[in-house]
């Protein structure tokens, strides 16, 4: 691994914790946008010629562990009201659960798809379909946490 692949693999490291501890204000894009992507992967899955349904299952699998970690996630995230608006935040807590649920990913990519599925179909242009559905998986899990303590608030952030 040459110095330039360290210093790129950093930066996005460091961005991707950053974005976790910003605070963005609750609005019903929270609750959409993992269903697109949830879609999205989807529908790539679909496009894959050969896809059985072990392939499918190792997908579903990524998604209801990424909920699973997104539920514990949406625990330990941070959220407040400024005036009317309400937002929320990462924590150290919720960053350390979403390192530790990156070994999970890559368990359920190469280990389950090594068991049930055939590996190669989630290679070349597809690599990214398994990470689409765990990630979509965590968005849920951990707006869905967000919404059981808030249950009252969230009425309102799905509305407006």
């Amino acid at each position: 691994m040459d110095m330039q692949n360290v210093v790129i693999g950093l930066a996005i490291f460091i961005i991707v914790i950053r974005a976790q501890l910003r605070s963005r204000q609750l609005s019903s894009r929270q609750f959409f946008l993992p269903l697109l992507v949830l879609l999205f992967g989807m529908y790539s899955a679909a496009s894959i010629s050969g896809i059985a349904v072990g392939d499918w299952i190792v997908l579903f699998t990524a998604t209801l562990l990424g909920v699973a970690a997104g539920l514990v996630q949406g625990k330990y995230v941070r959220v407040y009201q400024e005036g009317n608006t309400w937002f929320v935040a990462g924590s150290l807590a919720s960053i350390g659960l979403w390192l530790l649920s990156i070994p999970i990913r890559y368990g359920v990519k190469y280990g389950m798809s090594a068991l049930i599925a055939t590996p190669e179909l989630f290679s070349g242009d597809h690599f990214m379909i398994p990470f689409l559905f765990s990630i979509a998986g965590l968005m849920l899990g951990r707006i869905a946490m967000v919404c059981i303590r808030y249950p009252k608030q969230a009425m309102g952030w799905i509305n407006g």
